[in-house]
């Protein structure tokens, strides 16, 4: 992003260089756009006819950021599980504190058991038991189903502080105000928890998700913030007023100009993924819509899909030939086919807030749903 530091643990390239904070916020990105553009055109002797910008996670900030900041860079953006905002940072904050309590740490095996058995009570709600919850929302299936009785086996079973903490990491923390803090998890997720969720404290590790170090000095403006201390009612609405969020965070739902020049905007994100929450991306998408109209935004939300890819759903989604059809044919795109390449079935992928049902015929093929 603009300066040549690769240890993400170290945050001394920040300190008093204002410049390439803005590189790595946004402008590099930007100036990458520029630069290929000028590339294309002096080995073709032409510019190109379209620009096309597809982007994950971080990948997913940028994309927004270059709807909302240059909107001449492209004619179309894909945004998958766009990290927007210093949200998804401050909330991995949230979370370590949860398996951190006492008697509160599940293992990874156990979490698998969890997660299996959250599937089992909620598989069947979308009319097929396919291993994915398709409205992971809806499902309130509860830990206490797996609590320990006299001579149940301690690796199949949880403990009251486990109980308590999973029933806390699936709940939504928010400030008196409104201001979230934490997105709950979805139920049938958890085996996709670790290492995006630490549930079990076997080394040392940092509580800013993606173990982005190199961030805190720029989130709270001191290096040796304590992580201990940070609390959402003091820390989770500052952390969105700071000079750093005013040039890292992609979150303006204004995409007035983008949308003039006749941009085209697809949002995709996984509805398990263990990073940031698709209720953000969501909360982002409502956002956009109510200011700028619903035509040229959609946002496709994935059942069972983890962050970016993964995870029992179908996560395989061709965005870019909707894009490309979108922009330069007209032909808005509605439902579309995911499929996962790994287990050899498809779904479609539904235009949120619809989510797939099953009707009948073969559960590999994505005709056998429809969304509702």
């Amino acid at each position: 992003g603009g300066h040549p530091q690769t240890d993400s643990a170290n945050p001394g390239w920040t300190l008093n260089n204002p410049v390439l904070v803005t590189d790595f916020a946004h402008r590099a990105v930007h100036e990458t756009a520029v630069v290929g553009k000028q590339v294309v055109a002096a080995f073709y002797g032409r510019a190109a006819n379209r620009n096309y910008f597809q982007g994950c996670s971080t990948g997913g900030r940028m994309a927004l950021m270059e709807t909302q900041r240059y909107p001449d860079d492209y004619e179309g953006v894909i945004a998958g599980a766009p990290v927007y905002s210093l949200l998804v940072q401050t909330s991995n904050v949230v979370r370590d504190r949860i398996f951190r309590a006492p008697g509160a740490e599940v293992g990874v095996a156990l979490m698998k058991k969890v997660g299996a058995a959250a599937v089992a009570a909620c598989d069947k709600d979308d009319g097929l038991a396919d291993g994915v919850v398709n409205k992971p929302y809806a499902c309130k299936w509860d830990p206490s189903a797996m609590a320990c009785k006299a001579g149940s086996d301690p690796a199949s079973c949880l403990t009251p502080p486990q109980v308590k903490a999973i029933r806390q990491a699936y709940t939504t923390v928010a400030t008196k105000s409104g201001v979230v803090g934490n997105y709950g998890m979805t139920r049938g997720s958890e085996a996709g928890w670790n290492p995006f969720i630490a549930t079990l404290y076997s080394t040392a590790r940092t509580s800013i998700n993606g173990s982005l170090g190199e961030l805190v000095p720029l989130i709270f403006g001191n290096a040796d913030f304590p992580m201990s201390q940070f609390d959402i009612e003091k820390h989770q609405a500052a952390v969105h007023q700071t000079p750093f969020a005013k040039e890292y965070e992609a979150s303006s739902p204004d995409l007035s100009r983008f949308i003039a020049r006749g941009g085209k905007l697809i949002l995709w994100h996984g509805m398990d993924d263990p990073g940031p929450s698709a209720l953000a991306t969501a909360d982002y998408y409502d956002r956009a819509v109510k200011q700028n109209g619903a035509g040229s935004i959609r946002f496709y939300g994935l059942p069972g899909v983890y962050h970016c890819g993964g995870g029992p759903g179908a996560d395989q989604l061709d965005t870019i030939t909707a894009l490309e059809q979108w922009v330069e044919q007209g032909k808005a795109p509605g439902q579309l086919v995911a499929k996962n390449t790994r287990a050899g079935f498809e779904r479609p992928a539904c235009e949120w807030p619809k989510t797939p049902r099953y009707t009948s015929g073969d559960a590999k093929s994505a005709a056998s749903f429809r969304c509702e």
